[in-house]
């Protein structure tokens, strides 16, 4: 809707929030001449108060389909006492009674089908079949309670089979609500949880509620407090549902989408359900025959074995509202991990938490292919988990069971999660690919030295050596033979050139094409600053090592949500490689195989390695190195 639109619609609410409270002030004069209970003017004002509070809920909200609904649910909410006031000034007549008697059902109505289209707006889907199957059952229910009202023949009848509709009613948001939860992840899973708690908590507020009146009339303190429970429970469940529904089209940044909210949420939401079960508990054995203390002291011991029921389930509970925290729980319990495992490991958290034995991950490449956690070469999963930039897929789930594909779903975007794992995938493919290349060179090197160099060598030493012979002078021959055994020296050293495995794009293009397809996967996490001209060949390559091993320390070890990469020069002699992170700190070169064995090589490039906490949190991996190594 536009400004104009939503102008008008706040002058609409406005003049249904003043004629409701007109109304309500006039009715409370009214003399109540009801039969079987009399309701306070107290209560009745609260309920109003309920009314107006769902109003101005919908005047602050975004407009649509939910706040159109919750406006008509707090209109009648409103309006409601007013019914009741006179219904029961006016007990000869029939339209009065009969409009006490149904004011409720609009609001209950009301209560399920405004959860039910918030509901649809989270998953993005419509549900109009359950939204008509709703207006059909309240449809009936008001015509059967109409009928209960009156003095006729099957009035009875008519009455508790409007009595049954509505508690069907009230039964049948919640299962569609929470059904269209399991289809869903992410900041949608969230949304719907919100609609579906707005569907439940009518229903345990109520006949929580119930429960109490009846144990309140059961123990002796009659209809009148039976009935102002009632009406209490009823006012408070119509605010909640309509500010849960409304929550369901807040921004994704919005309080009450945060998770640690809906957890509280559904922590109050079964508290409730620990009132319902005492209750029950106490009614149940008062309706025995057994004594007042004997039924509560069973609602109490019904209510312990509740509460430790609810206290195992808490892991169920984050499971529904935020998936993904089930393997962030897994992944962390696998603190000591060995280098090379991680894929493994988040093989094995992403099959425990989505319960499939034999579900597979796949990790694509920065070349496109797709590998399996074992570096072998595959085809791409059904499911995106994770993905790159937040635009191409990264990590990919095959799973065996299709009981484990909502459950994926649910996962939503687990970049961050599995990122060292991506990172292992392309450190494992970089690897591969440098051994390659390093094996083509190495066959490349031997046959030009079999062809080429290597005959010349050796020759050389054969011509001096047969040259040798024909000398007299002992110091001569002394010196040819340590020629000749140098030239076989520098033979097996040229041979042995092949054996380095670097990277190509490192010799091809230099540092920073290499580090940015080495980090390239890891470019929400990290940020890297790096020169654009070359250097020399043995610095960029004691640099590329360098930030691959402090990098991957990082991601293994101290938990870190940034990392930042620099390469600079400190003046014409040397040049700093420095990785720094915020993660937990306390790294010690001396502890683990990966900083010592990079201690050293930056040693034998004439270097020096310095590894310290940073001032605020994490860790900073710096290294010197002379610009002639």
């Amino acid at each position: 809707m536009g400004a104009g639109s939503v102008g008008w619609m706040r002058l609409v609410l406005l003049a249904i929030s003043v004629a409701g409270v007109a109304l309500l002030a006039w009715s409370s004069t009214l003399p109540w001449h009801g039969q079987f209970f009399t309701l306070p003017v107290i209560v009745r004002i609260a309920m109003g108060v309920a009314g107006l509070a769902i109003l101005t809920l919908c005047g602050r909200a975004s407009t649509g389909r939910v706040t159109v609904g919750a406006s008509v649910l707090g209109g009648s909410v409103l309006l409601y006492p007013s019914l009741l006031a006179l219904g029961a000034a006016l007990p000869g007549s029939e339209p009065a009674q009969l409009l006490s008697s149904t004011g409720h059902i609009l609001p209950i109505l009301l209560m399920q089908v405004i959860p039910v289209l918030a509901s649809s707006g989270a998953a993005g889907r419509t549900t109009v079949r359950y939204e008509a199957i709703l207006i059909v059952i309240a449809t009936v229910a008001i015509g059967c309670s109409a009928v209960g009202s009156m003095a006729t023949p099957g009035s009875a009848i008519a009455g508790v089979v409007g009595t049954t509709l509505w508690f069907v009613q009230l039964g049948f948001a919640p299962v569609v609500t929470w059904r269209t939860v399991a289809g869903l992840g992410g900041e949608a899973r969230r949304r719907a949880v919100l609609a579906a708690l707005a569907a439940t908590v009518p229903v345990l507020l109520i006949g929580s509620c119930l429960l109490l009146g009846a144990a309140a009339d059961g123990f002796g303190l009659g209809m009148d407090g039976s009935v102002t429970v009632l009406m209490l429970a009823f006012s408070i469940a119509a605010v909640a549902a309509a500010a849960l529904s409304l929550g369901t089209a807040a921004a994704a940044d919005a309080w009450v989408l945060r998770p640690p909210v809906i957890v509280a949420f559904l922590d109050g939401l079964l508290a409730t359900f620990l009132i319902v079960t005492i209750s029950g508990i106490a009614v149940g054995g008062w309706a025995l025959g057994a004594p007042p203390a004997a039924a509560v002291t069973a609602g109490a011991a019904g209510a312990v074995a509740v509460t430790a029921l609810w206290r195992r389930s808490r892991r169920a509970l984050l499971r529904l509202i935020v998936p993904a925290s089930i393997l962030r729980q897994e992944l962390a319990a696998a603190d000591a991990t060995p280098e090379g495992q991680l894929r493994q490991l988040a093989l094995r958290a992403v099959r425990r938490t989505v319960e499939d034995p034999r579900l597979q991950l796949r990790f694509r490449l920065s070349d496109g292919s797709w590998t399996d956690e074992r570096g072998e070469p595959s085809d791409a999963g059904s499911i995106v988990i994770a993905r790159r930039d937040g635009r191409e897929p990264a990590v990919t789930a095959h799973p065996s069971l299709a009981a484990a594909i909502p459950r994926l779903v649910a996962l939503g975007d687990c970049s961050v999660m599995l990122a060292p794992a991506t990172f292992e995938a392309h450190l494992a493919a970089e690897s591969r690919r440098a051994d390659a290349a390093a094996a083509g060179e190495r066959r490349r090197l031997q046959r030009d030295l079999h062809d080429g160099l290597q005959g010349r060598l050796l020759g050389l030493a054969l011509g001096l050596q047969l040259s040798g012979r024909r000398l007299d002078d002992p110091s001569a021959r002394l010196l040819i033979d340590e020629t000749v055994t140098a030239l076989r020296s520098a033979v097996e050293e040229v041979r042995a050139l092949g054996g380095g495995a670097l990277p190509e794009v490192l010799q091809e293009e230099g540092l920073e094409s290499a580090v940015r397809s080495l980090l390239g996967p890891l470019a929400p996490l990290v940020d890297w600053e790096l020169p654009g001209e070359r250097l020399s060949a043995p610095l960029e390559t004691t640099a590329y090592f360098v930030i691959g091993e402090a990098v991957t320390n990082a991601l293994k070890h101290s938990g870190a949500t940034r990392i930042g990469v620099r390469v600079a020069s400190l003046d014409d002699a040397r040049v700093t490689v420095m990785v720094r992170d915020d993660g937990c700190g306390g790294a010690d070169p001396r502890a683990g195989t990966g900083l010592r064995s990079l201690a050293e090589r930056v040693a034998a490039a004439g270097g020096q390695l310095l590894v310290r906490d940073a001032q605020t949190r994490g860790t900073i991996v710096e290294a010197v190195l002379p610009c002639g190594s």
